[in-house]
């Protein structure tokens, strides 16, 4: 994983210096994260990566705790959102951890521009989709890495949207998967946490693959 970072950095890198000549910003939306993207586009050639937070999955369970609180009864009490807690919980175990945790995500894609147009144009790329619950206590991490298609279409000069989908290398690189175009870490051996992860991580990391739309902006 070290080495497709450094490999995809790089890139950028060339990307930016040699090609660029387009650096777009804008929101982008996947099956999970509503992001800021930044886009740099050259001639052939482009990069671009965003970082974001399930906004509407997290205004979604707001929405419900709100109503739930309403129709409880004053003495019951409901946990909702994303919650891992650890060993010292239990009353009398020693100094509890915080279950606090923050969902976030973040993507990166190197392409290259093929089929161009004035207004449309597609891009092939190889595309990385990392999700994480971020505590004071905990960190988990997942990623895919995976092919992208691409379709941008420029409604102005200046004003573009854009829809890409990635298949993961894991769905038919079974074998190669642990060692080269997936990755797990975790900082806390938590049976909940790792339950968490591989719904909100497993589904959604590979759901924010499948699909992404974004809106950008010439800056």
């Amino acid at each position: 994983m070290k080495k497709l970072i450094v490999i995809l950095a790089l890139t950028a890198i060339v990307c930016v210096s040699a090609f660029a000549a387009d650096i777009q910003i804008g929101v982008a939306q996947n099956v999970l994260n509503t992001s800021f993207i930044l886009d740099v586009e050259g001639s052939h050639f482009g990069f671009e990566t965003s970082l974001g937070l399930p906004v509407v999955p997290l205004a979604i369970s707001g929405i419900e705790a709100i109503f739930q609180k309403d129709s409880a009864p004053e003495d019951s009490s409901t946990d909702s959102g994303f919650v891992a807690r650890g060993e010292g919980d239990e009353e009398g175990e020693g100094e509890k951890k915080s279950g606090f945790i923050v969902p976030a995500g973040a993507m990166a894609n190197v392409y290259w521009r093929i089929g161009m147009g004035k207004k449309f144009s597609m891009r092939l790329g190889i595309q990385g989709d990392i999700v994480g619950l971020f505590g004071p206590d905990y960190i988990w991490t997942m990623a895919f890495v995976g092919p992208s298609l691409g379709f941008n279409f420029k409604f102005t000069d200046n004003f573009a949207m854009n829809f890409t989908s990635a298949v993961p290398f894991a769905a038919f690189l079974p074998d190669a998967a642990d060692k080269y175009v997936s990755f797990y870490y975790s900082n806390e051996e938590n049976v909940a946490g790792a339950i968490v992860l591989a719904i909100y991580g497993g589904i959604g990391a590979i759901g924010c693959q499948l699909a992404r739309l974004s809106f950008k902006w010439s800056v």
